[in-house]
Formats: C-alpha cells, structure tokens, sequence
C-alpha cells in the first residue's frame, strides 16, 4: 500500500493482472493500453465524509461542485 501525506484516506493499492491467474483481465487491460497508448488503469472511488461510495458519475460532478 502506498500512502500519501500519511493520510490513510489518500491511500492507494498497487495490485498486477497476470494473464496466467486472471486472463480475462489481463486481455481487458491489454487492450486498453492498445487503444489509449498506456498500460496503466487507476481505478478511483469517492467517499464523502464516512458516507457511501459516489455510485454515478452525476454524484461525483455534484461532489465536485461543492
């Protein structure tokens, strides 16, 4: 785990796709890196204040806002 700032809230988790142990995302990610050009996915959540998950993107443009 890589933490930011010593903030367990900016915390990220480095995890590897290996084709041998999960092919299909190994095949998913392979082809976003052929159309985007990078091998990199960050995949993001929001949590606002001990509340829920923002689950639409209209939640986080209304977090956002804020």
């Amino acid at each position: 785990m890589l933490k930011m700032n010593g903030d367990s809230a900016t915390a990220a988790t480095i995890q590897t796709v290996h084709e041998d142990t999960s092919p299909r995302h190994y095949r998913l990610l392979k082809a976003f890196e052929v159309q985007t050009g990078c091998s990199v996915l960050v995949n993001t959540s929001f949590n606002i204040h001990d509340g829920i998950v923002l689950l639409r993107v209209v939640m986080a443009r209304r977090f956002a806002g804020q």
